[in-house]
């Protein structure tokens, strides 16, 4: 996860298109998070739906950024689209 991220940033350094890795990387990463989340809160049990425990904090925060900057099947279409326009270019 970590090195996706970082090659997303240096292609912004180096001014590439980021239309595919970028959306890419967002899905895999918010995906990831999400089901680790799911396991710790299945672990913990109601615990895990408490405000008491971090982990429900967690969950809210990556159900939102699941949503912001498009949901998973917006970054699905963007990245699709974009590998589509590549191949067809080569």
């Amino acid at each position: 996860m970590r090195n996706m991220v970082l090659k997303v940033a240096w292609q912004a350094d180096q001014h590439q298109s980021l239309r595919t890795s970028a959306a890419l990387a967002k899905l895999y990463c918010a995906r990831t998070a999400m089901e680790v989340i799911d396991d710790a809160i299945q672990i913990m049990g109601g615990l895990g739906y408490t405000d008491e425990v971090r982990v429900s904090r967690f969950w809210r925060d990556v159900r939102c950024e699941r949503i912001g900057g498009g949901t998973d099947e917006i970054m699905i279409y963007v990245a699709g689209r974009q590998i589509l326009k590549d191949y067809q270019n080569k």
